[in-house]
């Protein structure tokens, strides 16, 4: 593994790639959606919201769930973590959506029958 990256991001990768090898996956109509949230959140950042926050040049998760949204995986950070942390949204990278809550997104897509696996 990269270092710095999270390993949720991998468990992730692992699950759409297991399902396109199938002929199953994203690409081929599966909906897939990583939430990230709590400490998850700083993942999201942009490259210069990584380094005010973390004095690092670039975030090392970024090509990941960059390589993520490119298979089709719709990847969502929590608002609230994002104010928690005191992240500013104009730092959360163009491929990833901000949503008002983790939760709600949970919920949301639960009840359109997703199913939930926790990444922790």
């Amino acid at each position: 593994m990269k270092e710095g990256v999270l390993e949720p991001l991998f468990k992730a990768a692992r699950i759409a790639n297991l399902y396109a090898q199938a002929g199953v996956g994203p690409k081929q109509g599966m909906q897939l959606a990583l939430v990230l949230h709590g400490d998850a959140t700083k993942a999201a950042l942009s490259n210069t919201g990584y380094q005010q926050h973390f004095g690092q040049e670039k975030n090392p998760n970024l090509p990941l769930i960059q390589q993520l949204t490119q298979a089709g995986v719709k990847v969502f950070v929590c608002g609230q973590a994002l104010a928690h942390h005191k992240y500013a949204l104009e730092k959360v990278t163009s491929s990833v959506t901000v949503t008002d809550s983790a939760a709600s997104v949970n919920v949301n897509k639960q009840l359109d029958g997703f199913a939930y696996l926790p990444f922790h």
